[in-house]
């Protein structure tokens, strides 16, 4: 049987291309099904494979033996700079966590100590971080809202937040779960940073103008209010911090100019950028040192104060039960924007270099950073964008320069606590502003999300107005559980097409016939000539005849499809390459819609579906298919007693087709009788990976129901319906679908079981793809002989079976086309040039694509009605005579 008809693709087929098709009579490959037992024993460790999690977990024993000396220099610059970046920016955001400036300190020197032991990412920097901060300040402050005062100090809890936020993300990474953070999408977490941002300026703005009293636990717009009714009461501490705000801005965008204007110093302009939060700490603390240093009472502004040197607050964290109980309910916010954040800030950087982050690995020593950093007295870190852009700008090689980091945070610690003593609140506070400014999400791009996704644009609106007016840990579960019913609405209402078949063509530019080709001395200079001369769109023919279309013929041997290995290119010949797509019927995918789209043989129907099939929406699936099958092919014969039929289905009488009908959508009798019976039914599952139960019930459920339609009954095999899946490439998924019935032509199930003569003998034997099995009916192909000499090798020919009841008939012109089907399987080539199944010809009606579960449907189907036809002629004449 000839798939592919000789004027639809140009191409030349090899010489010896019959002659290895010939040789594949015979030649099956049975399609073994998975099992639990093999999946079992695929799980159980082994010597090599528990090596190799180690060395994935200890990422740093894979690199660190390479390591290169000249790397050396990269990474001592790299981290010295951060590290003097980082002081200041630990201290100010500590302030946010409700603690002392110390606690920033550690904080950072534990995530740089550690990063590079686990880390996947050179230029990521874990530390403390105004979101994280602020959400520990959070956490500390409602818990002191809970029990009485003085009950834990805010040291303690926010020790045992980060505890146990540690030990959760430390049995993800072991565990190597961090694909479970592709369930949060973007659009919360962009809200809940430009929220985030909102908010930390809203409490930061009372200590930047010296304003007190004011109560920055309650929602962020109650702080705004108050805050602009206390300016009246502005100290001078607004001196110290609006300048400070002002020199800010005003180094970033010197030294921004500076590197535009001198492109070639624009590296060392960008780290002089970097810098300018410690040049301005360090100017404002001598300044406050100058003013407060002969100061013995109340300080003209308020500053840092004492802090202590060393590891002082060192030791294990607070594991009370109590307290556990009160900090539970505010972990999983905590830890979703941790690794969030984290996360996205290393693959940012990854995709810039082109090095792979391995999320599993990046919770891994998140984890580690801050369930080990309690122990010296650190809090919640994750990865910090802006040290990170610090650090990458400074040339870093590998992750190992974060040990230089740590060196600086350790002698901060220990030799300038007491340059630390005169550093202005105010000017921390501004250095805090300054650094969450660009958080928010700017205009142009709230814009863009309202053309890219209306819905997901209020859904961003509602987690920023939600965190205003309420707080940021409601707003971020808010917004997941939005965005999470979103996407299970989307899925259980997906609505899939129903295709039809057109025929395209596309001009072939001739590669190889460069003589021709003049003014060009490239071959691409020589393709883009011709690819600008001939147009590259598809064209659409706006008609097709049925000759065009081809058929099927079922004398063929062996198939007749073209070799894989083949190149249309190599067809130097002008003319277009032409092929048939499958496109939506009613032009739902925006095609043009003057083109003309129909089924590709009467009674044939393809249905795509467009997400995974699910028991949340394959009931909608089944019942769309289902009615539009029915309402477009011949239905069933009406019960010969009126009062048999159902209360629901209206009432059937043969009618006239000029009668006028109630209902511009029903058909009136003559018009159904031109409808095409059901033949087949075509499924596009290539965007389905697995199928559960109740899915597959559906299934069934709608075999069952467009059997009945077609009036399989009187078939007498069992069903008459072919069910074609194409794309389905998960091997429990087409075992499942096996069980169920699927993967077969119609009555070729155990459940037939027809009846031999007496004394037969019992020579049936498993087909070329194992549709026949023992006990199943057989029968020979065309032309073939009972006795098949010189065929005993193959299965196919070997069948014979003869019936005794009428019934099954239609069995034996099935068993026909089935020999013929079966020896029509897509091949391949093995390493010997030798032509196989490229799939399992047991499951014949399993296909590669879309277009070969529609070639193999058409050429079924008009096998069966070319033995019918025939065998209705035959009758005729027997009647005849």
């Amino acid at each position: 049987m000839h798939l592919f008809n000789s004027h639809v693709v140009a191409m030349t087929i090899p010489a010896d291309f019959h002659r290895r098709q010939s040789t594949c009579r015979g030649t099956t490959y049975i399609e073994k099904d998975p099992t639990v037992g093999e999946w079992v024993r695929s799980l159980v460790p082994t010597l090599p494979g528990s090596l190799k999690y180690l060395s994935e977990v200890f990422l740093c024993v894979r690199w660190l033996p390479s390591y290169c000396p000249t790397w050396l220099l990269g990474d001592a610059i790299a981290g010295l700079t951060v590290g003097f970046v980082v002081i200041p920016q630990a201290m100010a955001y500590a302030l946010l966590a409700k603690l002392t400036p110390e606690f920033g300190l550690y904080t950072s020197f534990v995530g740089a100590a550690l990063y590079w032991i686990f880390g996947t990412s050179k230029d990521i920097v874990i530390g403390t971080t105004a979101v994280g901060s602020l959400l520990i300040g959070s956490v500390v402050t409602s818990v002191q809202a809970e029990v009485p005062e003085g009950t834990y100090t805010n040291d303690q809890i926010a020790k045992a937040v980060s505890a146990i936020s540690g030990l959760i993300l430390l049995g993800l990474g072991l565990l190597r779960l961090g694909w479970i953070i592709e369930f949060i999408p973007y659009i919360p977490i962009s809200a809940f940073v430009t929220a985030a941002a909102i908010t930390i300026m809203a409490t930061q703005f009372p200590t930047l103008m010296g304003i007190t009293g004011i109560n920055t636990r309650q929602a962020p717009y109650l702080v705004i209010i108050d805050s602009l009714k206390a300016l009246p009461n502005t100290q001078m501490d607004a001196a110290i911090g609006l300048t400070s705000l002002v020199l800010l801005f005003a180094i970033r965008y010197f030294c921004d100019w500076m590197g535009t204007r001198y492109p070639k110093q624009k590296k060392a302009w960008a780290i002089a950028s970097s810098l300018r939060l410690t040049f301005t700490i360090l100017l404002y603390t001598f300044i406050s040192w100058l003013v407060n240093r002969n100061v013995t009472g109340k300080t003209p502004f308020r500053i840092v104060g004492h802090i202590e040197r060393g590891f002082r607050h060192a030791g294990p964290p607070s594991f009370d039960q109590d307290l556990a109980l009160l900090v539970l309910p505010k972990i999983p916010a905590i830890i979703i924007i941790l690794i969030i954040e984290h996360v996205a800030i290393a693959k940012s950087f990854g995709r810039q270099y082109g090095y792979t982050v391995v999320p599993s690995q990046e919770m891994l020593a998140q984890g580690a950073s801050n369930f080990f950093g309690t122990f010296v007295g650190g809090y919640a870190c994750t990865g910090s964008f802006g040290a990170s852009a610090v650090l990458s700008k400074a040339g870093v090689r590998t992750p190992l320069a974060g040990l230089y980091s740590a060196v600086i945070l350790l002698l901060a610690l220990y030799a300038l606590t007491a340059v630390f003593f005169y550093i202005p609140m105010a000017a921390l506070a501004g250095l805090i502003i300054h650094a969450v400014l660009n958080l928010p999400t700017p205009p142009k791009t709230i814009v863009k999300y309202w053309k890219l996704g209306p819905v997901e644009f209020v859904i961003w609106w509602a987690g920023v107005l939600i965190a205003i007016f309420e707080s940021l840990e409601v707003s971020i579960y808010v917004t997941i559980c939005l965005s999470l019913a979103l996407l299970l609405v989307r899925v259980a209402h997906a609505r899939g097409p129903f295709l039809g078949q057109t025929a395209v063509h596309h001009p072939l530019p001739t590669l190889l016939q460069t003589e021709h080709d003049t003014g060009a001395s490239t071959p691409t200079e020589r393709y883009l000539k011709r690819s600008h001369s001939s147009s590259s769109i598809y064209h659409h023919r706006l008609s097709l005849n049925s000759e065009d279309l081809g058929s099927a013929s079922t004398a063929a041997p062996c198939p007749a499809t073209l070799p894989s290995h083949h190149d249309p290119m190599s067809d130097t010949s002008h003319h277009s390459r032409r092929r048939h797509a499958y496109i939506a019927l009613d032009h739902s995918d925006n095609s043009n819609p003057v083109l003309s789209i129909s089924a590709p043989y009467p009674g044939l129907f393809i249905y795509r579906f467009p997400t995974i099939l699910c028991y949340a929406n394959q009931a909608q699936h089944m019942q769309r298919l289902t009615q539009y099958i029915k309402a477009n092919t011949r239905p069933p014969p009406g019960p010969k007693n009126p009062a048999d039929r159902l209360w629901c289905e209206a009432a059937t009488s043969p009618v006239s087709s000029d009668t006028k009908k109630d209902n511009a959508n029903e058909k009136t009798h003559h018009e159904e009788e031109q409808l095409p019976p059901l033949r087949a039914v075509i499924l596009d599952c290539s965007a389905i990976d697995t199928l559960d139960i109740t899915s597959i019930q559906g299934l069934v459920d709608a075999r069952k129901t467009l059997d009945k339609h077609a009036n399989c009954e009187e078939d007498g095999s069992g069903g008459c319906v072919q069910w074609h899946f194409a794309g389905v490439w998960n091997p429990w998924t087409r075992k499942a679908l096996v069980v169920a019935g699927f993967g077969v032509p119609p009555g070729s199930s155990k459940n037939v079981q027809p009846e031999k003569e007496k004394g037969s003998q019992d020579d049936v034997e498993a087909g070329a793809h194992g549709v026949v099995q023992q006990g199943q009916p057989s029968i020979h192909s065309e032309g073939e002989s009972e006795d098949s000499e010189g065929q005993g090798n193959n299965p196919v020919v070997n069948r014979k079976v003869r019936y005794s009841n009428k019934k099954y008939g239609d069995l034996q012109e099935k068993a026909v086309c089935e020999d013929m089907f079966e020896r029509t399987a897509i091949l391949g080539e093995d390493g010997d040039g030798k032509l196989v199944p490229l799939r399992g010809t047991n499951r014949p009606f399993f296909h590669l694509g879309l277009e070969d579960a529609v070639d193999a449907a058409v050429a079924f189907t008009k096998c069966l009605d070319a033995r019918r036809k025939r065998g209705n002629e035959t009758k005729i004449e027997k009647s005849g005579s």
